[in-house]
């Protein structure tokens, strides 16, 4: 083997191992970003959950007390509802593409109870349960906890 073949082998073998080396650390780089923005999407909904638990406590301490039972509770409800959706009025969202959505389950629908950042702003549209639409909210509404990729309300692919 002449000198020039063995410097093109030896050129090739050390770019093969450096882009080898490279895509492993991008791996790895990618890998840790995504875990860490599904930590930090845990403890913004964890913390978003208890503020609506918060403000949900005191429109309930605050319900005038002739009212009955389901009376009170629609009443609280309403009025925490009000306080979330003018506080998310208030809120772009967060980054470029971020958002927060309230929903509850209707039937066989999800009825989003908040408007959505980029679709239907005034009116929000029910998706149905079964559809493949909404899978982040579908398995809040099942009361599955955790991180995911899937389909929002928009047919988007989003981490959640």
């Amino acid at each position: 083997m002449s000198n020039l073949s063995r410097a093109i082998l030896l050129i090739l073998v050390m770019s093969t191992a450096a882009i080898a080396a490279g895509g492993v650390t991008l791996a790895v780089l990618y890998d840790a970003a995504v875990e860490q923005n599904h930590q930090r999407l845990q403890e913004t909904a964890r913390g978003h959950a208890r503020m609506i638990e918060a403000i949900a406590r005191h429109s309930l301490a605050n319900v005038p007390p002739n009212l009955s039972n389901k009376d009170a509770m629609q009443r609280a409800e309403a009025d925490t509802l009000a306080q979330v959706r003018d506080a998310h009025a208030h809120f772009a969202g967060f980054g470029k593409s971020g958002e927060f959505t309230l929903a509850k389950r209707d039937g066989d629908n999800i009825v989003f109870l908040l408007s959505h950042r980029w679709h239907d702003l005034d009116n929000p549209q029910p998706v149905p349960f079964d559809s493949d639409l909404a899978e982040p909210m579908r398995h809040a509404l099942r009361r599955e906890s955790g991180t995911l990729f899937g389909l929002d309300y928009r047919g988007q692919r989003v981490q959640a």
